[in-house]
């Protein structure tokens, strides 16, 4: 749907499609002068597609995502760069640091411990990582949140590369990149089938509440064949006799079945992803920073 949504957009001589000019979603495609009757799964492309873009400047960041101060040590090494919300903690609330320009506070102590990942002292820009644009930009988390969950306390928190700017697009195609890849990863660790799903449905118990509700809501548009078949079905379920006629109440008994219950094997594509990835490693902090980073 997004492959079509970006060829709609393309001019080609003597090949024009356009929508309404007005803005309002169209059922009318205009090709080489003729129209055409939109399919219905390609309206709903465009509106999704329109609700989307109506959504950005409510998910986008409303102010600069990096403030960019950096933080000096008492002989003015850089130790990293932090938000200006950071910044006024350190020199305000726990007079702690001093500002030394517009851009850079100095510690007054001696740090115990400095960064070794040139990232950190890094200044970031304010756009879009993949192609640059620098409007309506939102922060994209790296590892998704499925797997950053599991992973153990160190890799959830503070943690800058998790973190990347994106726009709109690029944050749409990407999240449909790692929906694709998560897939194959959790495909190819899922041994057993019967852990895929979290609830399971018992078949003849929904036969049961379907033909209820069909019986109760479409009785009379049903064929003959069909009412019998749903009639011996509901009749064999509730233990009620072949001459007794059903009554409203048998059909909600019908509808009202319970015909799902949690599935107890049932094992997550995140689970099985983050356990593999601890258990193919002697070393499991090495081996999940480099899952981390990438």
């Amino acid at each position: 749907g997004i492959l079509w949504m970006q060829a709609r957009s393309r001019r080609r001589k003597g090949n024009e499609r356009s929508i309404c000019s007005d803005g309002k979603s169209s059922d009318i495609l205009t090709r080489s002068g003729h129209d055409f009757l939109l399919p219905e799964h390609v309206k709903r492309e465009i509106h999704k597609e329109k609700r989307r873009k109506e959504k950005i400047p409510l998910l986008a960041a409303k102010a600069p995502p990096y403030d960019n101060i950096f933080m000096v040590d008492p002989e003015g090494r850089t130790l990293s760069t932090i938000s200006i919300k950071k910044a006024n903690w350190y020199v305000e609330k726990k007079k702690l640091a001093k500002w030394k320009s517009s851009n850079t506070i100095q510690l007054l102590f001696e740090p115990s411990g400095r960064s070794s990942d040139e990232y950190n002292i890094t200044k970031k820009q304010n756009m879009c990582v993949a192609c640059g644009l620098d409007e309506h930009v939102m922060r994209h988390y790296v590892v998704p949140y499925a797997y950053r969950s599991l992973l153990p306390q160190k890799y959830k928190s503070h943690l800058s590369h998790d973190i990347v700017l994106l726009c709109p697009k690029c944050h749409l195609y990407c999240s449909q990149a790692y929906q694709e890849e998560m897939k194959l990863l959790e495909s190819r660790l899922r041994v057993n089938p019967g852990t895929e799903k979290a609830v399971k449905v018992n078949s003849k118990l929904s036969r049961v509440r379907s033909a209820g509700l069909a019986m109760l809501n479409w009785k009379e548009k049903l064929p003959y064949s069909r009412r019998e078949e749903y009639c011996e079905l509901i009749q064999e379920h509730l233990g009620v006799s072949e001459k007794q006629q059903l009554s409203d109440e048998h059909l909600q008994e019908a509808i009202n079945v319970e015909c799902r219950a949690p599935n107890p094997d049932y094992v997550s594509g995140a689970e099985l992803v983050v356990n593999d990835l601890i258990r193919q490693s002697e070393c499991r902090d090495a081996n999940l920073a480099e899952f981390v980073k990438g």
